[in-house]
């Protein structure tokens, strides 16, 4: 099976015009790569540029191949901004979890802990409403305390 390393990536994107250095590649390698070799097969890749929702992924996967099996202009324009806009998503994620990682006043696994309710290893998103809730409550009442003084 072939798969697609950090070169090909570059070299590829750089054929489409799309401008990818080796550090927005690996990012894209991460974050598609299941098996984590930092390189992507087939199916990676189209986790990368196939909606997520199952009826829309699954149309597009069943289309048929046309005799001219080139892009339209306009197909290759808006493939092309897909994936600058998912380098341009990775790097701003990245940054976010750098600067996260920087303030954490403690480890991840201790904050998916508390988040984990249920203590199951998942979180739901009754789990997260659950612990915003009460951090909203907590807000409240730290401001009413505070126009009381």
């Amino acid at each position: 099976m072939t798969r697609i390393g950090i070169n090909e990536i570059v070299v590829g994107l750089e054929r489409m015009g799309v401008t990818c250095d080796s550090a927005d590649a690996r990012l894209l390698i991460s974050r598609f790569d299941g098996d984590e070799d930092m390189r992507l097969s087939f199916w990676e890749f189209a986790n990368a540029v196939l909606p997520i929702e199952s009826n829309l992924r699954d149309d597009m996967e069943r289309r048929q191949r046309t005799r001219d099996s080139s892009l339209s202009t306009e197909t290759h324009m808006l493939f092309k901004q897909l994936l600058r806009s998912s380098i341009d998503a990775e790097c701003m994620v990245e940054s976010i979890r750098q600067q996260v990682e920087q303030s954490m006043p403690m480890s991840l696994r201790a904050i998916f802990d508390e988040l984990d309710w249920l203590k199951r290893g998942f979180l739901t998103s009754s789990e997260f409403r659950r612990y915003f809730e009460g951090y909203l409550d907590e807000t409240s009442q730290l401001r009413q305390q505070a126009t009381r003084n």
